[in-house]
């Protein structure tokens, strides 16, 4: 059994939405200053989300529709659809946002690193994930914090679906040959300067640790900085 906090304001995507000219953008700085710490503190007990998004609700995407590589086999890609019915992934409570689903999520064990998913006919948010998981069903930290980074950008993006011109068979080869969503008009530079640099690298070695995005947002947060 999981007992969490009761929150008020809804899921965070819906929020978004509904209220995106009356958000100020100090809300929108904190609810990924917010985001940031909670990811951090899943880290930092070696646990892994695996779902990192601002949607919910009844969201019907293509299953596994990719290109074949040597994790989706040609004989997996078909026009099947998955559905994550009532996913509720961020929810907004007082002014901040709170992590939840934790459907997907894995704890890492002795110390490891990495978590590569067996079951290849698992249901998957293509559109939130790394190139790394695409491509060979690899997770880390690293592959959240670039989870993160859509995130962010749905954020300034007032809830919008990620790639939304895009099939997941498009986003999956897109974003394995380095395509990446390019920042919002209206994310502050810092904030930009995080999703690009810290969340975006290929390799996940090159992106950030979650300490290093928090600090980095809470710096953002200064009015000097904005």
């Amino acid at each position: 059994m999981l007992v969490m906090e009761m929150v008020s304001g809804g899921s965070l995507d819906i929020h978004l939405q509904k209220q995106a000219s009356h958000i100020t953008d100090k809300e929108r700085l904190r609810y990924c200053y917010s985001a940031s710490k909670g990811l951090e503190y899943l880290h930092e007990n070696d646990c892994l989300h695996r779902d990192v998004a601002a949607r919910t609700g009844h969201i019907i995407d293509q299953y596994q529709v990719a290109p074949p590589t040597p994790f989706y086999p040609k004989s997996l890609l078909n026009d099947r659809f998955q559905s994550f019915k009532n996913s509720r992934n961020c929810l907004v409570h007082d002014g901040e946002v709170k992590l939840s689903d934790f459907g997907l999520s894995r704890e890492l064990s002795n110390r490891a690193k990495k978590y590569t998913m067996k079951d290849m006919k698992q249901r998957l948010p293509i559109r939130w994930l790394a190139p790394e998981v695409l491509s060979s069903g690899t997770y880390s930290k690293k592959s959240d914090v670039y989870s993160f980074g859509i995130l962010l950008w749905e954020i300034y993006m007032d809830g919008e679906s990620p790639y939304a011109d895009m099939t997941v068979t498009e986003v999956t080869a897109n974003v394995i040959a380095g395509y990446r969503l390019p920042p919002p008009g209206k994310m502050p530079k810092p904030v930009r300067l995080i999703m690009v640099n810290m969340c975006f690298p290929g390799h996940p070695d090159e992106r950030s640790k979650m300490y290093e995005i928090r600090i980095a947002l809470e710096d953002a947060m200064q009015p000097s900085s904005r």
